[in-house]
């Protein structure tokens, strides 16, 4: 979501005792254990999937934590909203209310109102998430965005100094044959011997694309088992293995996988190019951009925790 990242804890005394249901106390306001569960639900339910006994606790707790300094943060934004004359009127709270429904809900309102009583909520106690959200959007933007200026020679600087980072990948294209293994042995010995006919025939002469039209099992059979130029990090490893060694043209032999065998020939080859300038400007400066708006965050964020009563208190999760 909009709020939850990684961010320093807060600089407070830290009591032992489970308070009255207490994470945190911000500036007198209290931020509750079920304010932090609730923020933390959806990386909850997908921890639950993926671990269990004291790795799931320990990044559940590292997610509790995470969120806590984050429902901080965003308390200390709403106060200082609070305390400055400047305010959103209500129309621009009506207006993004009726954006939401037009986008996630198809304009039916009355879908809204029902995914609301599903999680419980009021369409009051929506509306003012919903502004709450666009006060820290439009603060962030008053105090951070607003202010994010780069030199205009960083971008230049930065390439110069890092050229090696700004290079296109090296790339290869293959063409491939597939045949999955079949549901029981003799079905899976059969297509083993299909592969190996396969090779044969494509050694003596036959035309390798003709094959593949004809006999792969592949997403691209119909492309002639062309998958077009890809990094070879994001392809099989077995597959790039197969043609390290091998020039344009040349084909592997059987490479077999966990679930099926492959045919790989090696179209072509690019090594690492430099991209000039003009081809990565703007990508280096969205990045100074992003890392000047991230540092005037963190100041800003700061110099509101260094004026605000902060107390925060050990929670133990079960």
């Amino acid at each position: 979501g909009l709020f939850l990242q990684a961010c320093p804890p807060a600089s407070a005394q830290t009591n032992r005792l489970l308070l009255d249901g207490l994470a945190a106390r911000v500036n007198g306001r209290p931020v509750t254990v079920g304010d932090v569960m609730l923020f933390v639900e959806p990386v909850r339910r997908q921890l639950a999937r993926n671990y269990a006994g004291d790795e799931y606790k320990s990044r559940l707790e590292k997610a509790f934590q995470e969120a806590l300094a984050a429902l901080i943060e965003r308390r200390l934004i709403l106060d200082a909203y609070a305390a400055q004359d400047l305010k959103i009127p209500d129309w621009a709270i009506d207006q993004r209310i009726t954006e939401i429904v037009h986008e996630e809900f198809q304009g039916d309102r009355a879908a809204l109102l029902r995914a609301l009583a599903q999680d419980r909520l009021t369409f009051e106690q929506w509306r003012y998430e919903v502004r709450d959200q666009l006060v820290v959007a439009s603060m962030r933007q008053s105090y951070v965005g607003d202010l994010v200026v780069i030199a205009p020679q960083a971008a230049r600087t930065v390439y110069e100094q890092n050229r090696e980072k700004y290079q296109a990948p090296a790339q290869v294209r293959l063409r491939v044959i597939e045949l999955r293994k079949g549901e029981t042995a003799e079905a899976t010995a059969a297509r083993r011997r299909r592969i190996e006919d396969l090779l044969s025939r494509v050694r003596a002469g036959e035309d390798f694309e003709a094959l593949v039209r004809q006999h792969s099992e592949g997403s691209r059979a119909a492309e002639g088992g062309d998958m077009g130029w890809m990094d070879p990090a994001m392809c099989r490893r077995e597959l790039v293995d197969a043609v390290r060694d091998l020039k344009a043209g040349d084909m592997s032999g059987i490479v077999e996988t966990q679930d099926g065998w492959f045919l790989v020939r090696l179209e072509g080859r690019k090594e690492p190019a430099p991209r000039d300038f003009e081809g990565v400007r703007v990508e280096i400066e969205r990045e100074l951009r992003n890392q000047e708006a991230d540092r005037l965050y963190q100041s800003w964020v700061q110099g509101l925790r260094s004026h605000a009563s902060i107390e925060t208190f050990d929670v133990e999760l079960q």
